[in-house]
């Protein structure tokens, strides 16, 4: 039978603080998680990883999409250990609750509590560091933007939802492949940053990144797309 959640339970707010709006969700037996996202006109969704499989989950680094108007780019992070967990947020971008770029965010989380970012206007929140300061506590982290303009074709301009869980930095890798699609031979791929000196090479040039850095760019193409990094 369907479990319904009332959502003054688990909808999380802007806010200066935690809120208790995390889901925990648990079962006997193996299962999967797939969570939507739903906003007028648009839609979006995502996996959820098994908490037993985020072994060291205690370093992120955001990689979204700018929003528009009042549709901002947004990160949710969750603790998902019991007692206190020490969060540090190293800001890439201004926030609507005040705090500038470059400024730090320090909050405390206990098990299931949410702490909401949302950037300022049209900023983007991609390079943000999200990291544990104390202890061995992990974190979930969700990034996405109420409403993004991915790239433009002719004079056709689109906006759609973006959510997604984020993976922390140690599972990150170094060889990727941006299949092809039916139909559609125009890609937008976003790179950032766990290292310093860090070169990408794409089939067109190399780029070379610093820590947090995030380079975006477009081609067509109806073949696979290769991208490679000497560092995740």
């Amino acid at each position: 039978n369907p479990v319904i959640i009332p959502l003054n339970m688990a909808y999380s707010v802007l806010a200066f603080g935690p809120q208790g709006t995390g889901v925990v969700l648990k079962s006997k037996r193996d299962i999967q998680v797939y969570a939507a996202n739903v906003l007028m006109e648009s839609r979006e969704a995502t996996s959820v990883l098994p908490v037993e499989y985020l072994k060291n989950a205690q370093e992120y680094i955001i990689n979204m999409w700018s929003g528009h108007r009042d549709k901002e780019s947004q990160v949710a992070i969750m603790a998902i250990d019991t007692g206190i967990t020490r969060v540090a947020v190293t800001l890439s971008a201004d926030l609507f609750t005040g705090q500038g770029q470059g400024s730090v965010v320090n909050v405390n989380l206990q098990r299931g509590q949410v702490y909401l970012l949302q950037a300022l206007d049209t900023q983007n929140l991609s390079g943000t560091l999200v990291k544990v300061t104390q202890g061995c506590k992990r974190i979930v982290v969700f990034q996405g933007v109420k409403s993004a303009r991915v790239g433009k074709s002719g004079n056709c301009t689109t906006f759609d939802h973006l959510y997604e869980q984020a993976w922390p930095t140690v599972f990150w890798g170094k060889d990727f492949i941006v299949p092809p699609v039916q139909q559609n031979d125009r890609f937008q791929v976003s790179v950032v940053a766990a290292e310093d000196n860090t070169t990408v090479k794409f089939p067109f040039g190399n780029v070379l990144l610093n820590r947090g850095q995030v380079y975006r760019t477009q081609f067509v193409t109806n073949a696979a797309t290769w991208v490679y990094a000497d560092k995740p």
